[in-house]
């Protein structure tokens, strides 16, 4: 057996670059592969693509962080996925391997915009008591799409009509978007005061659990909390300079940081990687979805029982330790359902951390630096996923158990910078800068 380097110099001249390729159509007729011949000399445009999405998600994160900020969640959020359907449908019919890539770029810019204002403006319209709760929801929407893409990818073996059904699909959240609400914490926290008691109001009607005099006397608590000093004090710094000039935020944030740069390179190492451990393509794309559909679910009951610390801590451990375990593994042929299986573990694993990390964030961060503050957390994560799809490379030129040394490696030491977070179960999430350093200590009285 040869590797494709060799094969391209064992069939043409050294000297001559390949100008015709034959490709085997039994899985799929036709990849951004075969489309454009991303072989050879060529080929590392096919990881450079995937790396273009995620360079959408990184200038996403500090782009739509600082307009949500500014301009409100729900604004950005229409915004966000308009762009999103319509860069779909562009790389659906991209005829370059260039404009490809470009499209799929604004795909990552829109999708990942999309994710994170819409997160964040729902998890500030609920209750602490909720909040684990609603995350868990929320990231079942991904998990089904996650378990739904092996089959379409089955059925739709050619990428261009697989992307289009997919963004097609996306019309549908039109629908239901006009009818979304701003965020009532966003509102208060910039002083739009009457459209938040507006917002507030629906809400009660909607919910129908309180008296209009009940409803109107926690509106005038709300204001006379969010128009005091302090808190208008701390409304005004909106920049990462601000946030990180308080200490103890510029220490959690770092923190945050490194998290979310390891979890996001070994998440996406470990999903991209899904080929090296033999079997069927489909089925191992398939269970990878079904840990992760594990993983939320896991983490619905956890969080009820235990906090936030412990439970990434205790998942960052595992995740590492499955790395380590499955290198013996990789020096053999055989044994491929123990691979798929350790795999499975740590894809359990590392997709719950990353379920856990958004909802850790946007409790740990005040809401007047919260979007740019985990938009910012999101690029160091896609730091690391940027840099993943060139693992495959490094894999076939070395050996895969250097890549797992080094997933192994990285989770181990995050796992131990992970205790000096604070633990944020059953706490509201801060307004202020003060109440993010005094978490630990009180609980506020107001609650949304």
């Amino acid at each position: 057996n040869i590797t494709l380097s060799n094969e391209c110099k064992s069939y043409t001249n050294i000297n001559e670059s390949c100008s015709s390729w034959e490709y085997d159509t039994s899985i799929f007729q036709s990849t951004i592969i075969s489309e454009w011949d991303l072989v050879c000399d060529r080929s590392w445009l096919a990881s450079a693509a995937s790396s273009a999405y995620q360079l959408g998600y990184a200038v996403s994160a500090l782009l739509f962080g600082y307009l949500s900020d500014k301009y409100g969640r729900l604004p950005i959020l229409k915004i966000a996925f308009i762009l999103e359907i319509v860069s779909g449908f562009c790389q659906a019919l991209s005829l370059s391997i260039e404009m490809f890539m470009i499209s799929r770029f604004f795909l990552g810019v829109a999708a990942y915009g999309r994710y994170l204002t819409g997160y964040l403006l729902i998890m500030e319209c609920v209750g602490c008591s909720y909040r684990a709760a609603i995350s868990v929801v929320i990231s079942a929407g991904w998990i089904v799409g996650y378990l739904l893409l092996p089959a379409l990818a089955y059925l739709l073996p050619h990428f261009r009509y697989l992307q289009i059904t997919v963004s097609s699909l996306e019309l549908i959240s039109l629908i239901w978007l006009w009818q979304m609400p701003e965020s009532p914490r966003w509102q208060l926290t910039n002083g739009h005061i009457d459209d938040a008691e507006y917002s507030i109001k629906k809400a009660a009607v909607v919910n129908g659990k309180i008296t209009e005099q009940e409803i109107q006397r926690k509106i005038e608590l709300l204001k006379e909390y969010f128009n005091s000093d302090e808190h208008s004090k701390d409304a005004k710094k909106q920049s990462l300079l601000d946030m990180w000039k308080v200490r103890k935020l510029l220490k959690y944030s770092i923190v945050l940081y490194c998290s979310w740069f390891t979890i996001s390179f070994v998440y996406y190492g470990l999903s991209l990687n899904v080929g090296d451990l033999g079997g069927n393509l489909f089925i191992n794309c398939f269970i990878y979805a079904l840990a992760e559909l594990v993983s939320i679910v896991f983490l619905y009951y956890a969080f009820n029982k235990c906090g936030r610390k412990p439970i990434f801590v205790g998942l960052m451990l595992g995740a590492a330790i499955t790395c380590f375990a499955i290198i013996p593994f990789l020096f053999t042929e055989s044994f491929i359902l123990y691979r798929v299986v350790i795999a499975m573990i740590g894809k359990f694993c590392i997709a719950s951390t990353f379920h856990l990390i958004y909802l850790q964030t946007a409790e740990i961060i005040p809401t007047s630096f919260r979007q740019i503050g985990v938009g910012s957390c999101s690029l160091a994560a896609r730091v690391g996923s940027v840099i993943a799809p060139f693992v495959k490379e490094l894999s076939a030129f070395t050996h895969p158990s250097v890549t797992m040394l080094a997933f192994g490696t990285l989770g181990t030491v995050n796992a131990l910078l992970a205790l000096i977070l604070p633990e944020t179960k059953d706490v509201e999430i801060p307004d202020t800068i003060k109440e993010t350093k005094n978490m630990e200590k009180s609980k506020k009285k107001i609650r949304m």
